[in-house]
């Protein structure tokens, strides 16, 4: 099966949730995100908690 986007990344968690806000800033309204994200390291997560 070929896959159309298969050499393209998928966003992050992170980055669809900045992408929701800045939806959510300008007044649209029922903003909603679906779909897959990019798989996250655990040990990147876990880091990014102790950084905050």
């Amino acid at each position: 099966m070929d896959w159309t986007l298969k050499d393209f990344s998928m966003m992050s968690r992170n980055e669809i949730e900045h992408f929701y806000h800045i939806a959510e800033s300008t007044g649209a309204k029922n903003v909603r995100w679906s779909g897959l994200v990019k798989k996250e390291d655990k040990n990147v997560n876990n880091n990014e908690k102790l950084a905050n």
